[in-house]
C-alpha cells in the first residue's frame, strides 16, 4: 500500500458583481475543484472551497474565479494541506487493502 497524496483547500471569499449573486454562485460553482458554500444575498458574497492536489493547482483555481465576468473580487482567507487525504498513486484510497 502506497501512502496518499496531500489535498490542499482553501476557503474563498467572493464579491459577485451587483444583481449578479446567482448567476455569480452558479458560474463558480461549476468550475471543477470549487464548491459554493455558503451565500449572503444582503452582502453579495459568496464563500467558496478550493480542492486540488497541490498549490499551483490552488492557485489556477482562485485565478478561475477572480476572471469570471460575475466577480468583482476573490481572496483567499484560509488554505490548509492534508499530507494524507487523496488517493494514493496506485488508485487505493489511503488505507485501502487489497
Amino acid at each position: 500500500m502506497k501512502p496518499a497524496e496531500p489535498m490542499h483547500y482553501s476557503g474563498v471569499v467572493v464579491l459577485a458583481r451587483p444583481g449578479a449573486l446567482d448567476g455569480c454562485a452558479a458560474e463558480i460553482d461549476s468550475i471543477d475543484g470549487v464548491d459554493v458554500r455558503l451565500r449572503d444575498e444582503s452582502r453579495g458574497r459568496l464563500i467558496a472551497v478550493l480542492e486540488s492536489r497541490d498549490a499551483q493547482g490552488q492557485e489556477d483555481l482562485l485565478e478561475r474565479i477572480r476572471r469570471a465576468e460575475s466577480v468583482m473580487g476573490a481572496a483567499l482567507v484560509y488554505h490548509y494541506v492534508d499530507p494524507g487525504a487523496g488517493e494514493a498513486p496506485d488508485g487505493e484510497p489511503d488505507g485501502g487493502s487489497r
